[in-house]
């Protein structure tokens, strides 16, 4: 079967676009950045007293991680995709109250053309100032990127920078 001029012309196009978009993608060049740094935002509801954690994630390293791990195509629109999302974050963000975990219940995630938002909250009402923090989302992958944890609770704030290790970190105040 023969198939038309232009039918031809357009498959071949196509397919030189898919071509050119797959060797930019896979490229050392086509996936590398300057800055690698998540967001991690850590409120005290002051009704409830319950963490308010709210994580941002750049799409496509969070992606490309999940898929060097699981050798699957990740799509985070796919509820089993999702919960392997869960499992990794639940794996490599962590809080401690002295030597016992503390629980989060896992909200959901926000997906945009450039970040993942991911939502989580304390299952009981919690003290920043009790609390112990590990935050190694990317950085088993990642050597360069850093996370940046931003929390409140009341009128004190603070920042914690995760950078080179992965050791726990106290919350650390200023009023």
């Amino acid at each position: 079967m023969r198939h038309s001029p232009s039918l031809q012309s357009a498959v071949k196009g196509f397919l030189q676009t898919f071509l050119l978009f797959i060797s930019v993608l896979w490229s050392p060049s086509g996936l590398s950045h300057t800055f690698f740094e998540s967001i991690v935002n850590i409120d005290v509801a002051a009704s409830s007293g319950k963490l308010e954690i709210v994580h941002s994630y750049t799409l496509h390293d969070i992606t490309a991680v999940l898929m060097q791990q699981t050798q699957l195509a990740i799509n985070l629109e796919h509820p089993e995709h999702e919960f392997i999302l869960k499992r990794y974050i639940e794996k490599n963000f962590k809080l401690r109250q002295g030597s016992k975990a503390v629980e989060l219940q896992w909200v959901g995630i926000l997906i945009t053309p450039q970040t993942v938002e991911v939502y989580q909250e304390s299952i009981e009402p919690l003290s920043l100032s009790t609390l112990e923090l590990k935050q190694s989302v990317l950085r088993d992958s990642l050597a360069r990127q850093i996370n940046r944890v931003n929390f409140t609770e009341g009128a004190s704030k603070g920042t914690l920078i995760f950078a080179g290790d992965s050791t726990w970190r106290k919350f650390q105040q200023t009023p």
